[in-house]
């Protein structure tokens, strides 16, 4: 192989290389910025879901109707059911739980 050869592969290596690394630094620091927005999201999920809760003056359907739209946007978790499995409709069962708790 000639030397003009080798240089132009040894060019297009280490630039296949940069660009491999800078690939994969930048999903590294995507999924970090991800995940603190996520963080930020719940800590805001939470914060409102205590502050509707804390409301002295709610009455019980207004507190099950914020906690069932915290739930159904994605945002919480609801319960589980007694099996271990998750149980499939998490706004209503959150809403329920919510409701048995302001009880």
């Amino acid at each position: 192989m000639s030397m003009y050869r080798q240089l132009w592969l040894s060019i297009f290596a280490s630039v296949l290389i940069a660009l491999g690394a800078s690939l994969f630094a930048s999903l590294l620091n995507a999924r970090a910025y991800v995940e603190a927005q996520l963080a930020m999201k719940n800590q805001d999920n939470a914060t409102t879901l205590a502050l509707a809760l804390s409301q002295g003056n709610s009455d019980r359907g207004s507190l099950v109707l914020a906690a069932t739209a915290l739930f159904d946007e994605g945002g919480l978790r609801g319960p589980h059911r007694g099996d271990g499995a998750a149980s499939g409709g998490r706004g209503r069962a959150a809403g329920e739980a919510v409701g048995r708790a302001v009880r």
